[in-house]
């Protein structure tokens, strides 16, 4: 059955339901507190079913014969999931999508192959200047040439896959030679057609239908044509006598495939799958471009959508997804809570007019903590109702008069390890909607294991409607980039500005209002990094101020329109991910064949980096603007080589090399003290120490700045025609001060530390070391090393392991090291 077509409008990442307890003896702990929440609102025995009227949210997410989208976790790699019974759609590693019946949400929630299952939530969509400012025109035409005519790389032979809002076929964009270059669009809110093979839903319309003009797929909302015309658009289409090809996207002869899709995140993995299908059966390499992005589950990765993306991505398969549009927003908050203690966390919703009919006011909220602990949750209400406490492990379902709230804390088990406590509060009635002012959530540290730091809780608004809930006491500007985003192989995308002003059809030239400079960072673009530390976002591309192809059924007020009349501005990372999709289609004609690794490594290396951007990488900009001139270069010129790092008495002597034809006009050189963190994350921390002018191929600068002892790292960026290069280094070296001839053994990084901590250890001169783990007791637990070690530096690791290799439990410990005649001693933390 088709899915209801229910787009509401909610704020540019959309979620889904929350959750309640569940009846019928299903094990709670594998399923989701949202899909317990749905399970509850379609039970017409329970009195929360009773009160679900007909526009519910519940009964308006599942199908007519009230099957819910669903994903389903497997336990393991390898097994498959049809043998096993599961109903799916698409196979991602680990990760299913099923349409699921309470029944048989049932049954499966009983089989031991099964980790968790959990609610398909409901995501939202988050050229002219834009593309030569990135280097993409002269990519297009590297020897000369004018559209459409392109000397250089313009996407011949490579698909991009757009998953959105759908598009107009028949925009002269997406035209080329006489036919469509869209192979095929599959519209999944459409069953009056024949669904691709292996799928059950919606209408799939072939190139030739395009071509014949008996296809139907229309773009009534414009984001999808707007981001296709971004990626891939020609810029053939004109009128009102502007001249054509002014809006040139950055693949115009890439092919395209388009899903229209529900934004439902079981639906859009089914997409993904789709367009990585047909590519495959064509023989083509693929670029998926989502726009879209959710702020449900623990923004580290681990989530089952972005889980099932991370499979997904394969050699010549590349998925890129805009970071969001939530800075400012006020969605996160971030409180740290110790043993005993008591953190306090508020939010503010702005007075509102209730909808008509029963649960469609609503918001929702999710929040993550270590796994280590264990939190208990209270929460008042704007006109004064104490709601709790709720104990770890318990379920809160109260109707009061500012709304029916479910607080559901730890009462699931999370894959990842975490814990989390999902705050749900909806209307009975109109006269009882989410009540509008301050609401307040106390969080009580129950059990944060003795001697460790504070235990931080990370909260976000994924769901409402009417008005955003926005933090207050707590909040948190960073840590808000969307799923799927926020996967580890998912190029993440940041916008900046390229065009702070623009005229339109209407005759008038429209300015955005604040203060918007050109090149900086859009003021919506949102900041990571990940909730676990990993850089997000990777790159940051043009998204504000935006004009690409205007799908001929989608309204537009004037303001925005082109003067040819057949292009829009708009702007928002949704508009900066496809500029970063486009380039990879460049890169795979270029190259032939990518890596996802490759291909970050490619454009992260050619980022350009200025004064908007700051020392890079950074959480707000990843590694800075996309350069796609130089991303498609496999010849990209070397100015900086052979790094070396001399200690002396008075500090570090730099030497480097400039070698080739193309030369940098001077150097800026950063330094940072080694804190045993990678190296993308330590240049994070990186000082610009000086800005050296070139003089000849061979380079030495003296630092003679340092005052306190350490290991440095220090990177060099050759500044060539006015940009900053990526920095190359790091090149590590250990300055003991003036005496400089002691062994030292450093503070352990991370400590307290989970699961692993790296002890370092530098030598003056080669001799017998011996490095022992010990407990208070003077108990020896592990022996890293006892071996000869020569001179400098050592990096040990310990895994919280005793020496039959089994985990020893949370605690304090001690690093003992004997070396250079001396006995040295460390304390660790370890956590679990």
């Amino acid at each position: 059955m088709p899915r209801p077509r229910f787009l509401p409008a909610l704020a540019v990442c959309l979620l889904l339901v929350s959750t309640a307890a569940v009846a019928g003896g299903m094990p709670a702990s594998k399923l989701h507190p949202a899909l317990r929440m749905a399970l509850k609102g379609l039970d017409e025995e329970s009195p929360f079913g009773k009160n679900a009227g007909p526009d519910s949210y519940f009964k308006l997410m599942a199908s007519d014969d009230g099957r819910l989208p669903c994903l389903i976790r497997l336990v393991a790699d390898g097994i498959s999931a049809e043998a096993i019974g599961i109903p799916i759609q698409t196979q991602s590693g680990r990760i299913c999508t099923a349409r699921l019946s309470p029944e048989e949400i049932d049954d499966l929630s009983n089989r031991p192959e099964i980790t968790s299952i959990s609610l398909a939530v409901q995501a939202r969509p988050l050229l002219n200047r834009s593309v030569p400012e990135m280097g993409g025109t002269a990519a297009h035409n590297a020897d000369g040439g004018t559209p459409p005519v392109y000397n250089g790389y313009a996407g011949e032979g490579i698909i991009i896959g757009i998953i959105d809002s759908g598009i107009d076929p028949y925009h002269p964009d997406f035209q080329g030679n006489g036919t469509t270059r869209i192979l095929s669009i599959w519209d999944q809110m459409d069953d009056s057609g024949d669904p691709p093979v292996g799928f059950d839903g919606g209408s799939e319309w072939t190139q030739a239908e395009i071509n014949n003009q008996t296809c139907t797929a229309v773009d009534d909302d414009g984001h999808g044509t707007h981001i296709a015309g971004i990626a891939a658009g020609n810029g053939s289409a004109t009128g009102n006598g502007q001249a054509a090809y002014r809006f040139v996207g950055m693949a115009p002869e890439a092919d395209l495939i388009i899903v229209k899709t529900s934004f439902y995140t079981d639906d859009i993995i089914d997409a993904a799958s789709y367009i990585f299908g047909r590519a495959d059966a064509l023989g083509k390499p693929a670029v998926v471009n989502l726009s879209l992005g959710s702020h449900y589950g623990p923004h580290d990765g681990t989530e089952d959508f972005d889980i099932a993306f991370e499979n997904l991505v394969e050699p010549n398969h590349l998925i890129v997804a805009a970071a969001g549009n939530e800075l400012g927003d006020s969605i996160h908050a971030e409180v740290s809570v110790e043993q005993g203690g008591l953190a306090t966390v508020t939010f503010d919703i702005a007075p509102y007019d209730p909808l008509a009919g029963t649960q469609n006011d609503y918001f929702a909220i999710d929040a993550w903590y270590d796994g280590s602990a264990e939190l208990t949750i209270t929460m008042q209400t704007p006109n004064g109702a104490i709601l709790g406490p709720i104990f770890y492990g318990e379920v809160l379902d109260e109707m009061t008069g500012d709304g029916d709230v479910y607080i559901d804390n730890g009462y699931w088990d999370p894959p990842n390890g975490d814990e989390n406590f999902h705050i749900y509060v909806l209307d009975v009635d109109a006269a009882h909607s989410p009540a509008p002012g301050t609401w307040t959530i106390y969080i009580e540290g129950a059990v944060v294991p003795t001697g460790l730091v504070p235990v931080e809780t990370d909260l976000w608004v994924y769901l409402w409607s009417g008005p955003i809930p926005k933090f207050v006491q707590g909040v948190e500007e960073e840590e808000i980039v969307a799923s799927p985003a926020t996967a580890d192989s998912v190029i993440a995308v940041a916008a900046y500005v390229t065009k702070p002003n623009w005229r339109s059809i209407d005759g008038n030239i429209y300015y955005y209002q604040g203060s918007i400079e050109n090149g900086g960072i859009a003021d919506f673009s949102s900041p990571g990094p990940r909730r676990d530390g990993v850089l997000k976002p990777e790159i940051a591309a043009p998204g504000m101020g935006i004009k690409s192809a205007l799908s001929s059924d989608a309204f537009m007020y004037d303001a925005y329109i082109d003067p040819d009349g057949v292009h829009f501005l708009t702007q928002g990372t949704s508009m900066a991910a496809p500029h970063v999709a486009g380039t990879l289609a460049l890169m795979l004609e270029a190259f032939g064949s990518l890596t996802a690794a490759d291909a970050l490594d490619q454009l992260t290396r050619t980022a350009r980096a200025d004064d908007f951007t700051g020392n890079v990488p950074n959480a707000r900009w990843g590694y800075g603007k996309i350069n796609a001139s130089a991303a498609t270069d496999i010849n990209t010129p070397i100015m900086i080589e052979g790094i070396e790092a001399t200690a002396t008495a008075w500090g570090v002597r730099l030497a480097w090399n400039s070698p080739g034809d193309i030369q940098a006009s001077s150097y800026q050189l950063l330094r940072a003290l080694d804190d045993g963190s990678a190296p993308g994350e330590l240049i994070q921390n990186a000082k610009m120490i000086a800005v050296v002018p070139r003089d000849g191929a061979g380079m030495v600068w003296e630092d003679r700045d340092l005052v306190q002892p350490g290991i440095y790292a220090y990177w060099i960026a050759a500044v060539f025609q006015g940009q900053v290069e990526y920095p190359a280094g790091p090149v590590y070296i250990d300055w003991s001060g003036p005496a400089g001839l002691n062994a030292e053994l450093f503070q352990a990084m991370p400590n307290p530390f989970r699961p692993q901590t790296t002890l370092r250890l530098n030598l003056p001169r080669a001799g017998r070391v011996a490095v022992e783990v010990m407990d208070p007791a003077g108990r020896r637990i592990r022996t890293l090393v006892q071996d000869w070690l020569p001179a400098g530096l050592h990096r040990l690791i310990w895994d919280g392991r005793d020496e039959e290799d089994r985990e020893v439990p949370s605690g304090l410990y001690f690093a003992r090291v004997q070396a250079a005649g001396k006995v040295r001693v460390g304390r660790l933390v370890l956590i679990r």
